[in-house]
């Protein structure tokens, strides 16, 4: 059972929300209505498709890669490094996304790129990646700025969607996305209780770690980056069924540390039906290990309103989690450390 939630205290808000992120999170329905309308065209249809980013920029990718994989006819990567893998070529469609413009590892894979004569796509809110695809002609997608790269993820999924459907590699239907979404908005806002804000309070204090199928990867990854980055805590995840096949004999000791868990399951209609199966055994196999075992219902029918409004859903409950935790759910002062450490 999910801890009782009230309307969120105004007070909590006040003291640590100070620059404005519940501002961001009711605004997404304006940033989803926006990303649907930028594109650019490829030049050629490719043998291969390469989504170059890092950090939150290469959130979009992931989530297109859940989004096509029943449909898309060619080999889809993200690639999360410098250097691009040998197999790039002329034949492949190279999708350089930062939302600076200006991170060091997809810059060098977007010279590779360059190099190895790739048909090539830039996304940014500006920086060095708007000045070389201004210099060699490339097509670039300019998202706005101001807004942490973690929580531009619609700006960056959708225009990735956007490039592959003019690229004839596959074509979405997305017709009742945006109402989801502005539906969302109004449940999930902290003056009425909602699942978000419960399933924050059932999480304060303990360590999730966040489950589900591998066709839904995006989400128990995304709700764990938003666990350490908003809420400043450790989270995990894992999916099924890989979980199966290793993690889950962990789940024995340290035995008070276990207890400190909280195995959460991310449920969609897209998990299938030996996915359901494996669900329901995991949770018999370890029943009173870890402190809770609780479930999320992914919002929407068709499979992008589920990613879309689990994802969102997750801002939300990392959101009120960070609060309870008394943090600022905005700064990420030890990645900002980390970058004047590595550039000095």
């Amino acid at each position: 059972m999910l801890k009782a939630a009230s309307a969120f205290p105004n007070q909590l808000i006040d003291k640590y929300d100070r620059d404005g992120f519940l501002d961001v999170l009711t605004q997404f329905p304006s940033q989803l209505r926006r990303a649907l309308l930028l594109k650019a065209e490829p030049s050629r249809e490719p043998k291969s498709v390469v989504v170059a980013g890092m950090g939150g920029s290469a959130l979009g990718g992931q989530l297109l890669a859940d989004l096509v994989r029943e449909q898309l006819g060619v080999p889809l990567i993200i690639h999360r490094d410098y250097f691009l893998p040998e197999f790039v070529d002329e034949t492949s469609l190279v999708v350089a996304v930062s939302y600076s413009g200006d991170t060091a590892e997809t810059i060098s894979a977007l010279e590779s790129a360059i190099i190895r004569g790739s048909d090539i796509v830039t996304i940014s809110s500006g920086g060095k990646l708007k000045v070389m695809a201004d210099s060699y002609g490339f097509p670039h997608i300019c998202i706005p700025r101001g807004l942490q790269p973690r929580m531009a993820w619609a700006y960056v999924a959708l225009s990735l969607v956007n490039v592959l459907q003019a690229a004839e590699l596959f074509e979405l239907q997305a017709e009742g996305l945006t109402e989801l979404i502005d539906g969302l908005a109004h449940e999930y806002h902290p003056a009425h209780q909602n699942g978000t804000m419960e399933m924050a309070c059932a999480l304060h204090g303990l360590i999730p770690v966040f489950i589900s199928a591998s066709s839904t990867s995006i989400l128990p990854y995304k709700w764990k980056i938003n666990i350490n980055e908003n809420a400043k805590q450790l989270a995990f995840a894992n999916c099924l069924p890989e979980f199966n096949h290793n993690e889950m004999t962990g789940w024995r000791y340290p035995e008070e540390s276990i207890k400190r868990l909280a195995l959460v399951f991310i449920r969609t209609d897209y998990e299938g039906d030996s996915i359901t199966r494996r669900i329901e055994i995991t949770k018999e196999i370890l029943r009173g290990q870890p402190g809770d075992v609780l479930e999320f219902k992914a919002p929407g029918r068709t499979k992008i309103d589920q990613l879309f409004g689990s994802i969102y859903a997750g801002d939300f409950m990392s959101y009120y989690l960070a609060l309870l935790n008394r943090e600022n759910p905005a700064p990420v002062d030890a990645v900002e450390h980390l970058k004047v450490r590595l550039a000095g």
